[in-house]
């Protein structure tokens, strides 16, 4: 995986990482859904703990932008639309950990702000890439 990033880099690709992380009080967890209640009950997805972390392989470059989102929407109470904006991209291309949720909820979002041309790169597609590299 790091081959990936290191070769979209090396192109001076712009690379965004969204984490997905929460405040330590779980004060910002809007516990609408049963999912969101849990996520208090148990404490998960807290910043700098267990669980927000990236998985080894994944983790940003030095040079890389993060932000920090609080739902499963990339978009939802992070600065990624600003930055985004300012780069002014031709194409988007997501892949993540929790395809399911937080890749499919921020490209839905991404094509709502106007983008067509996104691709959406599976994480057992990169392993197969990771592999064959």
């Amino acid at each position: 995986m790091q081959k990936i990033v290191f070769s979209f880099a090396s192109f001076k690709v712009p690379i965004i990482h969204a984490q997905l992380a929460v405040r330590q009080d779980m004060s910002t967890v809007i516990q609408n859904n049963f999912i969101f209640k849990q996520w208090v009950e148990l404490g998960a997805w807290q910043y700098q703990t267990w669980g927000s972390e990236f998985f080894d392989g994944l983790e940003p470059l030095h040079h890389a932008v993060v932000v920090r989102h609080s739902r499963n929407n990339g978009f939802f109470d992070s600065t990624l639309e600003e930055i985004i904006f300012k780069m002014k991209p031709k194409d988007l291309l997501y892949y993540g950990v929790s395809t399911a949720y937080a890749v499919e909820s921020t490209v839905r979002y991404a094509t709502d702000m106007g983008y067509t041309k996104l691709q959406l790169c599976l994480m057992p597609v990169l392993r197969l890439l990771r592999n064959s590299i």
